[in-house]
Order: C-alpha cells, then sequence, then structure tokens
C-alpha cells in the first residue's frame, strides 16, 4: 500500500537516505531481473533496508510511539527486509571463477 507519509524532517540527512535507498533498490532491482549476480543483488537489499530500519525506522517509532504509526512503518519495513534476506539464503550461490 503506497503511503504519502516522506521521512520526517527531524531526521537527519531525511532526503539522502530516500536517494540511495532507491538507488540500491534500482540497482538490485535491475540485478534481480536480469538474473546477474542474484543472490548478491538480494543480500545487498536485504541488508540495505535493514540498515534503514535501523536508521530510520526505529527513531520514528521512538518519536511516535503513542499512536503507533512509527511502530507500524518499522514492522512493515523489518518484514520486507526479513523477506528479502530469506530470499537471498534461497538463491544458489553463485559459481566461483577459479577452476
Amino acid at each position: 500500500i503506497p503511503l504519502a507519509a516522506a521521512t520526517p524532517d527531524w531526521l537527519f540527512g531525511h532526503a539522502i537516505w530516500t536517494y540511495l535507498t532507491a538507488l540500491v533498490y534500482a540497482v538490485a532491482g535491475a540485478l534481480l531481473a536480469l538474473n546477474r549476480w542474484p543472490r548478491r543483488a538480494a543480500t545487498w537489499l536485504g541488508v540495505t533496508v535493514l540498515f534503514v530500519v535501523l536508521v530510520v525506522y526505529v527513531p520514528m517509532a521512538v518519536v511516535e510511539r503513542a499512536s503507533l504509526k512509527g511502530v507500524n512503518f518499522l514492522a512493515d519495513t523489518l518484514m520486507f527486509a526479513g523477506a528479502v534476506l530469506m530470499l537471498a539464503g534461497a538463491l544458489p550461490a553463485e559459481a566461483s571463477t577459479a577452476e
């Protein structure tokens, strides 16, 4: 469900987090679609989402704990990170080039 909420202005570097995350999503998505290094792409995507959870959504959950809106964002995004990391674990490892 697309949400109209943006990264809060009080968060340090709020615009940078949005652009960096979008860049990682675009590159990892393209690599996954092209089946180029899919496990590596999914791993980087999952780690990036987990990092954003820790840097962006945990502070949001603390600040907006009265309305549970921040906790909802935290839980949704953490679930997405887990799903992507499970995908990375399920993909076959890349063949080694040293044969």
